[in-house]
């Protein structure tokens, strides 16, 4: 409104000389022509005027935008482990994804506790493996089982041990014959 009274009050003096206007009653019928006239420059359409205001959104968008991602890699078993269980990639109609080992998987879990796997800027669904197992009984060759190591004892004479031998012998002597020797 300001700038409005700034614009007439340099603009109205100018306009009422221009016109010899000099008395009230000629500027009072001057200024129903001049509003119009002023209006249809400077006015703004008011169809012409755009909503500022975001739309509102929708809820899967709110679950996708508020969101922990976290970053794995695909396994041997063409899986991702996260938080301690193993998930398969899968489409959104429900068929198995292949991705070769090592590659990188950004886990995104939203808002409404579902989880996605991100890779190469694509979405996929992910399904916790019930029954996962290191190794295929079918496919892989399961490795003998490691015998378990002995732990290593030096023998008595082993130059670590000399020591403490003399000391163990000297208290079997002394107890045996009673001497300190």
């Amino acid at each position: 409104m300001e700038r409005v009274n700034q614009t007439l009050q340099s603009r109205l003096p100018v306009e009422l000389r221009r016109t010899c206007i000099t008395t009230l009653e000629q500027a009072n019928q001057f200024l129903d022509g001049y509003i119009k006239k002023f209006n249809d420059q400077f006015a703004l359409r008011l169809n012409s005027t755009k909503s500022v205001y975001e739309k509102q959104l929708t809820q899967s968008q709110i679950n996708k935008a508020l969101t922990i991602i976290e970053n794995r890699k695909i396994d041997k078993g063409h899986s991702l482990q996260y938080h301690n269980l193993h998930y398969m990639i899968v489409t959104s109609t429900g068929a198995d994804v292949y991705f070769k080992e090592g590659t990188e998987v950004m886990v995104i879990k939203c808002l409404d506790g579902k989880t996605y796997a991100n890779i190469n800027d694509k979405l996929y669904n992910i399904l916790e493996i019930e029954n996962w197992e290191e190794y295929s009984k079918n496919f892989d060759i399961i490795a003998e089982l490691k015998k378990e190591k002995k732990k290593y004892i030096p023998p008595v004479d082993h130059p670590w041990r000399q020591n403490s031998w003399k000391l163990y012998s000297s208290s079997i002597r002394a107890h045996l014959y009673g001497t300190n020797n």
